[in-house]
């Protein structure tokens, strides 16, 4: 959204004829030339962008077969990782004599598992806690 300039810089105006009446004297601020740099101060200050204007989001690109191949590469290996370190899966970086010069960034090894493979032993896991928690509970 853009501010209309015209009003903006009668807004200025107003405001400063309204300091200088509360004060009691004649400013140089009354000066066209004034008005306009405080407007463009004003405007650039509060200009308001779309926010999707700064979204860097990959659904923005061209559709092309590489590219919805190479993305959906990528969000699965995103997907493998963080369900990895979710079920604890060894780090790469804790097995320098396997994997030098590993880092955080490396992740998690999470071997011949696939992102439908982890989040079905999730799953699992997940169910196996509410089941222990529900005996738990019955007990006392």
């Amino acid at each position: 959204m853009k501010f209309n300039r015209q009003h903006l810089e009668e807004l200025t105006l107003q405001k400063i004829k309204e300091v200088n009446d509360e004060s009691g004297y004649r400013s140089y601020l009354e000066a066209p030339e004034m008005v306009n740099i405080v407007a463009t101060i004003m405007e650039d200050k509060f200009r308001v962008e779309p926010a999707w204007k700064s979204w860097n989001w990959p659904m923005y690109t061209p559709f092309t077969p590489t590219n919805i191949i190479d993305r959906a590469k990528k969000e699965s290996q995103e997907i493998e990782q963080i369900l990895g370190k979710a079920l604890g899966y060894p780090w790469y970086k804790d097995d320098p004599k396997n994997f030098p010069n590993a880092t955080e960034a490396d992740g998690v090894c999470i071997g011949p598992n696939t992102a439908a493979s982890l989040a079905m032993e999730a799953a699992d896991r997940i169910k196996n806690l509410e089941d222990k928690l529900m005996d738990y509970i019955n007990l006392n």
